[in-house]
């Protein structure tokens, strides 16, 4: 099923913000690789546009029409180097970052599931579980790249680092 992408209207439907053409220039231009096929990679970019939808409070400003289904275009968004963005306009830094996640998602999970805590040993008999004393508690992985490329449309993020 082919992408639907958002062009700056507000579409109901939109699945996306760049097309397979754009996703592999982009990951041709950084010697990444996305799959082969145009199947494949339509569903990495419909996970990543997803991903973004679930950190949309994230984004500055507000959305431009009530029935469009991904996070841009949004009205009130001031990039990080003080310039007004069209309240139709889907910025490149997110069509870059959408790209990056779903280069990312190829190795990592975009929603990881699970209590993030990493068992070492797990006892049937009486029962018992070991964890890794070294492990963090966080189950998300935290997408630095997509994040920096998004960083001009995000709100200040007030010293905490945004995880997955």
């Amino acid at each position: 099923m082919a992408l639907t992408l958002e062009d700056g209207t507000g579409i109901a439907a939109a699945d996306s913000f760049v097309s397979v053409a754009e996703a592999n220039a982009f990951a041709t231009a950084r010697g990444r690789t996305l799959p082969g096929t145009v199947g494949a990679v339509e569903i990495l970019l419909r996970k990543a546009a997803d991903f973004l939808l679930g950190m949309e409070d994230r984004f500055k400003g507000s959305r431009s029409y009530s029935a469009q289904r991904l996070p841009f275009p949004r009205y009130g968004v001031t990039t990080s180097g003080g310039y007004p963005l069209n309240s139709n306009a889907v910025p490149d830094c997110l069509k870059q970052g959408q790209i990056q996640l779903a280069i990312d998602s190829q190795t990592t999970a975009l929603r990881s599931v699970g209590t993030g805590r990493e068992v070492i040993e797990e006892n049937v008999g009486a029962l018992g579980k070991k964890y890794n004393p070294t492990g963090g508690n966080s189950i998300n992985p935290v997408f630095n790249a997509a994040l920096d490329l998004l960083s001009p449309v995000l709100k200040a993020s007030r010293g905490s680092v945004f995880r997955g």
